[in-house]
């Protein structure tokens, strides 16, 4: 039996929390333009995988954002999930604050399998001027590689976030 490390499965949580920590905490304020600078949102995500978890966005330009997610859900089993997301705010007109509509990949990987996956994600958010952040709906196609086998799910996600 080979060691955990040294397995797919260790390989690919690895890479998946390596995204989720490391790439916003590389930037110095010469990287970040100024009105992005050092904003970050932190929330709570509803849909599945696994129900219920605790999500972030760190913005990396005024049209781009990673957003990373630990689930927990009903079960106990984490899963965790990384989006590179483009934003366009002008296709929705809005007199009160912006309603950026947004796409963008991403991957997942559920204990719960375990499996992994690639995700696709289409969604609109809410950024109100009085609120210090805002709430999103996304509709999140998935394809699991692996698990109990390679199939296509689609997953609603909804969910409030707080800018830091």
């Amino acid at each position: 039996m080979k060691p955990f490390w040294n397995s797919p499965r260790a390989l690919a949580w690895g890479a998946l929390l390596a995204l989720w920590g490391a790439l916003p905490l590389g930037a110095t304020e010469k990287e970040w333009p100024k009105s992005f600078q050092d904003h970050w949102d932190l929330g709570i995500v509803l849909g599945d995988p696994e129900g219920w978890g605790i999500t972030s966005q760190f913005w990396l330009d005024q049209d781009c954002s990673l957003q990373p997610a630990v689930k927990f859900g009903w079960s106990g089993n984490p899963a965790l999930q990384c989006d590179l997301l483009w934003h366009n705010d002008r296709w929705i007109p809005a007199r009160h604050g912006t309603w950026p509509v947004y796409g963008g990949l991403g991957a997942v990987a559920d204990a719960a399998g375990p499996a992994y996956g690639f995700r696709a994600v289409l969604g609109v958010s809410n950024r109100l001027e009085d609120l210090p952040g805002d709430f999103f709906v996304q509709l999140v196609p998935t394809y699991w590689v692996t698990g109990p086998g390679a199939a296509w799910q689609l997953y609603g996600e909804l969910g409030l976030r707080l800018s830091l």
